[in-house]
C-alpha cells in the first residue's frame, strides 16, 4: 500500500513538472548513438539500405544497434515531418522498420495512418505489418481480435455507454481489475475492490477522463471504460514470435500483485502447448513478430492475456534455460537452439526476418551471437 502511495505521488509530481520537450530530452540520452556518425544514417557491408522510421522516445535505438551488429546499411527517417512523402521517396530504403511513439496517443494515430499509406499506397514494405501494428498498445483491440478469431482472453468487458458500464458494476463480483486501453507494465491496471470505487472510475471514465500513469498527462481516455476479471495467483508465460523463431519465457511477480512491472523474467522451460498456440495466434494474424503473453489460473486454466508486436524489458539474469525454438516441419517436432539469441531484445532476428521477408540477399555470419545480451556503446547499455 504504502509502494503504490509513494508511487502515486511521484507519478503526480513528475506529471506536472515534465512536458513532451522534457521527455524528448530524457529519451536522446537513452540513445548511445545520438551524437555519433552513425544517429541518422550508417554504412554496412550491404548493397542496400533499410529504413528506419525514427521514435521521439529513440526505441528505434534497438534497430540501430541490431543493424550494426548485422552490418546491414540504415537510414533514419522522420515521418512525422511535414515533408515526410518527400523524405521517404528520397530516401531509396528497399523497406522501413518501425517502432511506432506510444507516450503520445496523438503521434501513434499520426505514425499508423502515415505507416498505412507507406506500405498501401507508396508500395514500400513495413515492418511489423500493419495489422501488428495497429493493436499494439491498444487494450481494446486486443481484446476485440481475440475474440473475433476464436482465442480465449480473460473474460473482459468493454463499454462505450454510461448506462450499461453502470448496469454491470451493479451485478458483478468483486474484485474486478480496471485497465486503461493504453500502458504497460501494469501502468494504468487497478484491482477494483468493491462497487463504490468501480463507480466512480465510471463516472471518471465518462467525465472528464483518465490516463495511464508514466505518460503524457493529455493522453485522456474518455467515453470508455474497460474492466477485466479478477485471476487471482496466476503464473504468467510469455512466449515471442521472430519470424520461425520463437522464445519463452517466465514472467515472476515478485512482491507486486502484477506480473508485469515486476522487473524480473527468466527462462522458460520447453512447453508444446504454448509454443503451438503461439503459432497458431501469429499464423491467424500473419505475425513473425509478436509476443504472447499468457495467464494460467490456479486450475491450470490458460488465457492470452496480451499481444505486443514490439516489446523490451528487463534483462534476464537466469541463464538454465537460455535459447530459442524451432519447429522441424518434417518430425513436427519442436527444436531447440541453444545460445544467446535475444541480443538487442530479439531486434537482430526481426531485421533478419525483415531482410527475409523482402528477398534481400544477406548472409548472417551469427558473430553477434557471441556478444552480451544488450548492445554497449561509450558506457551505455541497452
Amino acid at each position: 500500500m504504502e509502494d503504490n502511495l509513494l508511487m502515486q505521488i511521484k507519478e503526480f509530481i513528475r506529471s506536472k513538472i515534465y512536458n513532451n520537450d522534457d521527455f524528448r530530452v530524457q529519451w536522446a540520452k537513452s540513445n548511445p548513438f545520438v551524437g555519433t556518425e552513425n544517429e541518422y544514417s550508417y554504412q554496412g557491408k550491404t548493397d542496400f539500405t533499410l529504413g528506419i522510421i525514427y521514435d521521439p522516445a529513440h526505441y528505434h535505438r534497438y534497430f540501430m544497434a541490431a543493424c550494426q551488429d548485422l552490418r546491414i546499411s540504415y537510414k533514419i527517417v522522420d515521418i512525422l515531418k511535414d515533408s515526410w512523402i518527400e523524405e521517404i521517396e528520397k530516401s531509396n530504403c528497399e523497406g522501413f522498420m518501425v517502432w511506432p511513439h506510444l507516450n503520445s496517443f496523438v503521434l501513434k494515430e499520426i505514425i499508423d495512418e502515415r505507416i498505412f499509406l507507406i506500405n498501401k499506397y507508396l508500395k514500400i514494405p513495413v515492418y511489423p505489418n500493419l495489422e501488428a501494428i495497429s493493436i499494439l498498445d491498444n487494450k481494446r483491440r486486443v481484446r476485440d481480435w481475440l475474440l473475433a478469431n476464436k482465442f480465449t482472453p480473460p473474460k473482459t468487458w468493454c463499454f462505450t455507454e454510461k448506462k450499461e458500464a453502470l448496469e454491470f458494476i451493479d451485478k458483478t463480483t468483486y474484485p474486478i481489475v480496471f485497465k486503461t486501453v493504453k500502458g504497460s507494465v501494469s501502468h494504468g491496471v487497478s484491482i477494483i475492490l468493491n462497487k463504490a470505487k468501480a463507480k466512480k472510475l465510471v463516472h471518471q471514465c465518462f467525465g472528464k477522463g483518465v490516463y495511464p500513469f508514466r505518460m503524457d498527462r493529455r493522453n485522456v481516455q474518455w467515453d470508455f471504460i474497460l474492466f477485466q476479471e479478477y485471476l487471482e495467483d496466476c503464473d504468467e508465460k510469455r512466449v515471442i514470435r521472430i519470424g520461425s523463431n520463437y522464445f519463452i519465457i517466465d514472467k515472476v511477480r515478485g512482491n507486486s500483485k502484477y506480473h508485469s512491472g515486476s522487473g524480473y523474467m527468466k527462462w522458460g522451460e520447453q512447453d508444446d502447448y504454448f509454443l503451438n498456440k503461439t503459432k497458431e495466434i501469429t499464423d491467424k494474424g500473419g505475425f513473425t513478430c509478436m509476443n504472447v503473453d499468457f495467464l494460467v489460473d490456479k486450475k491450470g486454466n490458460a488465457y492470452v492475456n496480451e499481444l505486443h508486436a514490439l516489446f523490451h524489458g528487463p534483462k534476464i539474469e537466469d541463464r538454465s534455460n537460455i535459447g530459442m525454438y524451432l519447429l522441424d516441419e518434417l518430425s513436427n517436432k519442436w527444436i531447440k537452439r541453444e545460445g544467446n539469441h535475444y541480443r538487442n531484445y530479439t531486434t537482430n532476428y526481426r531485421v533478419l526476418d525483415f531482410v527475409n521477408q523482402i528477398g534481400l540477399s544477406y548472409t548472417d555470419n551469427e558473430n553477434w551471437l557471441e556478444k552480451d545480451v544488450f548492445y554497449e556503446i561509450n558506457g551505455i547499455k541497452m
